[in-house]
């Protein structure tokens, strides 16, 4: 278990136990930004806990105590990553806190004002919850001809597993680098004549750059490895990183399941080699950040065309009929719905909710949107960059897949 999923699961504990003094902070730390430039983020923070406990003024549930000590600490820290999450509460006059640094964003943040998300009360943990959801965790091959290479990366986190590939030995490894080598030459060769492929090559030609019996039975034991390690760590991506008929000849020894988890294939250039766990991300990451993209205006052009379901009111009335099985909903999500205390019932107007009850109170989407998702069986599907523009501005803000 990588871990930030040990963390992440100490904090669900928390969330699971009746704690109503937690303070939770989702804060914008991305050092690439101008603006959080010589930690200007935490004068933004300062600001939010300052109005926090002016809001609060009689509310004896609020701990002034615990806020100033969050702040000492923050002075204090150096952040790395782009996003902040800090959860805080007292035990006996203890300052009790967890926080993650992420090299991730965070679905349901509007970070456009303050770039600082708060809240007090139970443990505001939604934002991080939907990130497990959203993020797959990704397993990264890397066929380096000298020695493959094998990462996880989870919620911005990566990890190196320098024990998958313990069983090949040093010789192993130094004739698959031999193969390797002649048969990435004798293609170079024939690329080099007209019309030239490796499939054309002549008895002689393939005799001399044969995959031999030995290479086979390697290829064989490396794929079970890599699906023992997939299986048991719930890897649900791969990407592979090598020469194109390496690559090619690699997935003929996967099982359908693994080859169906494989995103991309990318070319091995020198740099990759042997450049570092976060190095090897950062190649990786554009590739599958478009990938995602795609398949958010796929996914909407779907529900266009079925027809689906789009609009607030339509797509939050199917959702309560037990309807909707994708619910598709902007990234930086910013809706005021009502909702009637007594059972739950939730509308877009106040209007439409005294349809039901007479004394309806506004309450932010993204407050209770994982407990309809759950209460009511749909899959939430976050959508950002293109993908969200369109939501917003031709679908009015949310969109469904529906089951019937």
């Amino acid at each position: 278990m990588l871990s930030i999923e040990k963390k992440l699961k100490k904090i669900i504990e928390w969330e699971e136990v009746p704690k109503k003094d937690v303070l939770s902070l989702y804060i914008d730390v991305d050092p690439s930004k101008p603006e959080n430039a010589e930690k200007a983020w935490l004068k933004r923070v300062k600001k939010a806990l300052k109005e926090l406990v002016e809001n609060n003024k009689g509310n004896e549930n609020l701990n002034e105590s615990l806020i100033k000590d969050l702040s000492k600490n923050l002075e204090i820290l150096l952040p790395s990553g782009k996003t902040l999450v800090c959860f805080a509460y007292k035990e006996k006059d203890e300052l009790q806190y967890e926080r993650f640094e992420l090299n991730i964003e965070l679905p349901l943040l509007d970070f456009r004002n303050q770039g600082v998300e708060i809240a007090y009360g139970r443990p505001y943990i939604t934002p991080l919850l939907f990130a497990m959801d959203e993020y797959e965790k990704t397993g990264i091959l890397v066929l380096n001809p000298q020695k493959w290479r094998f990462l996880e990366v989870y919620l911005g986190e990566v990890t190196e597993d320098e024990e998958l590939f313990k069983e090949i030995s040093g010789k192993d490894w130094e004739e698959l680098h031999r193969l390797s080598k002649q048969i990435s030459e004798e293609i170079e060769h024939r690329i080099q004549k007209r019309g030239g492929r490796f499939d054309k090559l002549s008895i002689k030609e393939r005799e001399a750059a044969k995959v031999s019996t030995w290479m086979s039975k390697l290829y064989g034991k490396m794929a079970r490895l890599l699906e023992k390690i997939v299986t048991a760590d719930s890897i649900e991506r791969l990407v592979f990183i090598g020469e194109r008929w390496q690559l090619s000849y690699f997935e003929t020894y996967l099982s359908t399941r693994m080859q169906n988890k494989i995103a991309a294939k990318l070319p091995l250039k020198p740099e990759i080699k042997e450049a570092s766990p976060q190095n090897i991300w950062k190649y990786t990451e554009p590739v599958i950040y478009d990938i995602e993209r795609e398949y958010e205006k796929r996914l909407l052009q779907q529900i266009k065309e079925q027809p689906g379901l789009w609009g607030i009111d339509p797509v939050l009335n199917a959702l309560q009929m037990g309807r909707v099985r994708k619910w598709v909903i902007p990234w930086s999500l910013d809706i005021t719905i009502w909702r009637c205390e007594k059972d739950g019932f939730v509308a877009a107007s106040q209007d439409t909710a005294k349809i039901v009850c007479s004394d309806p109170k506004p309450v932010r989407l993204k407050e209770c949107i994982y407990d309809l998702a759950l209460t009511y069986g749909a899959e939430i599907e976050f959508v950002r960059g293109e993908a969200e523009e369109i939501l917003l501005k031709e679908m009015d803000g949310m969109a469904a897949l529906v089951r019937w």
